[in-house]
């Protein structure tokens, strides 16, 4: 059976069935944060710390895989945040939103199960995740708190940024995870089956979470803004694919399998995280929720169509 029967649609249409709850209204608009914060704070990570510590150890660090991916992340923020300063005429704060939502992707509530559908087993995107949330979202965080504060970069700043990613539960519970996996310890019965009951509810919930946000109607926006959407959009969706291909191919050499993986990342639409992130700074907030409705459709192409690519049956 086709693969986008099997592994794409499910995670979209559970996602579209959260969409139309919330065009329909049949949910407050409150719930959605319940449900995020039940998946930020208790499903995702009881799920990424199984996942992690059942890891065998040889698989759960991949330096080539991450560079291939970090490289081309790289790329495609620069394409990223230019085009942001160029075409839209923006400022700083609105630039490093726009590097961030054509370089960042969806990698926990997309990428897991699609991954774990095609491949049988999350791991490369948890340690994906792992990157985009330590290394992207420090960098992000100290852009923007030094672009409201007006302050300059210090050591003081530079030393506090780590505990934004260590105070995140769903990077603390997958680097629990890979200690376990490290020292090859045993998870505790009743923490293990515990762990199960929150996490095998992490996946569907976030899914339909998401949904309910990119259902939420919004203001129609200018003719200039729906072009920088656009061009952003193609840039998260195309671009970010194809240059991570064109990387891990010709620069890392790496095989079928591993290539193919890293593409379906890349291939992911843009990080709820963006949207968060510019409500939180009051900037870009429109553009971005935009961004992360438009790249989730185009998504269900682009992974339709990779997956076909590299031969994964559902």
């Amino acid at each position: 059976m086709s693969p986008i029967v099997t592994i794409v649609a499910p995670v979209f249409l559970v996602m579209g069935l959260g969409a139309l709850c919330a065009r329909l209204a049949l949910f407050p608009v409150e719930a959605q944060k319940v449900f995020g914060v039940y998946v930020f704070f208790c499903a995702m990570p009881c799920y990424l710390f199984l996942a992690m510590a059942h890891m065998p150890r040889d698989q759960v660090f991949h330096g080539d895989f991450l560079a291939a991916f970090a490289v081309g992340m790289a790329g495609t923020a620069v394409i990223g945040a230019a085009v942001t300063r160029w075409l839209g005429h923006r400022g700083f704060g609105e630039c490093v939103l726009g590097m961030m939502s054509a370089c960042q992707t969806n990698s926990v509530y997309i990428g897991v199960p699609i991954i774990a559908m095609a491949y049988g087993a999350p791991g490369p995107v948890i340690i994906i995740s792992l990157f985009q949330v330590i290394v992207m979202t420090i960098l992000v965080l100290g852009c923007l708190e030094l672009h409201q504060t007006g302050r300059g970069w210090s050591w003081r700043t530079c030393l506090s940024l780590p505990r934004i990613a260590l105070g995140n539960p769903i990077v603390g519970a997958s680097l629990l995870g890979m200690v376990f996996s490290w020292q090859d310890w045993t998870v505790p019965v009743l923490a293990e089956r515990t762990g199960q009951l929150l996490g095998n509810a992490g996946i569907p919930t976030a899914l339909f979470a998401l949904g309910l946000s990119l259902g939420q109607r919004r203001p129609r926006l200018e003719a200039g803004c729906r072009t920088l959407i656009g061009v952003l959009v193609g840039v998260k969706g195309l671009v970010h694919p194809a240059l991570t291909w064109l990387v891990g191919r010709h620069l890392f050499g790496m095989g079928e399998a591993s290539l193919g993986t890293l593409t379906l990342i890349a291939a992911m639409p843009t990080a709820l995280n963006t949207y968060i992130f510019a409500e939180r700074y009051g900037i870009f907030v429109s553009e971005s929720s935009q961004i992360i409705l438009l790249s989730s459709l185009v998504s269900v192409v682009m992974i339709s169509t990779l997956l076909e690519m590299f031969g994964v049956a559902g």
